[in-house]
């Protein structure tokens, strides 16, 4: 009976833990919300023209917001050009899984893509949010070998994902 209680106990803390460890992102500048681990750190040294944020975990692994113009391409003609383009700059690529899920907003799809960079194996996890005439994009990347050690918190800042504004902690950039 001892031994039951105490499974139920850590049981009970993981479930806790991950509920408590997401906090409230909003990004006035971009126009969306997120949930984020609170313990994930931003990296501003990272930038480009579609670039809106990087955070880093504590295991190095990263999440990378970006926003893209759909000015004559639908949303399944986005995805599908920038697919390609992956393939044509990661020669080695492996479409490992493609489908799509609810986010808060609508429908999103998701690509989950092996390569080989630097002489490492990476997983990464690319989901497509259509809004409008724009694109966001928002990848998830780290070691082939631990990427699914992060699939639980992803799989909810990924569900997280809104392009409503109106949550606790707001970045003003």
């Amino acid at each position: 009976m001892k031994s039951i209680l105490i499974l139920a106990l850590i049981i009970s803390s993981f479930s806790q833990g991950w509920a408590q460890m997401l906090m409230h992102y909003t990004s006035e500048k971009y126009d969306y919300s997120v949930r984020l681990p609170e313990d994930w750190r931003r990296n501003d040294e990272l930038k480009g023209d579609n670039l809106a944020m990087v955070v880093v975990s504590p295991e190095n692994g990263s999440l990378s917001f970006a926003f893209y113009s759909m000015k004559d391409v639908n949303s399944e003609e986005f995805i599908e050009n920038y697919q390609k383009s992956l393939e044509k700059q990661l020669p080695m690529i492996q479409v490992h899984e493609k489908g799509n899920f609810k986010s808060r907003d609508d429908q999103a799809t998701y690509l989950v893509i092996d390569f080989e960079k630097d002489g490492k194996k990476k997983r990464e996890k690319v989901c497509f949010y259509p809004r409008k005439k724009e694109m966001a994009v928002v990848t998830a990347s780290d070691n082939k070998e631990t990427f699914h050690q992060m699939t639980p918190v992803l799989d909810d800042v990924f569900a997280s994902f809104t392009f409503e504004t109106k949550q606790e902690v707001v970045d003003p950039e």
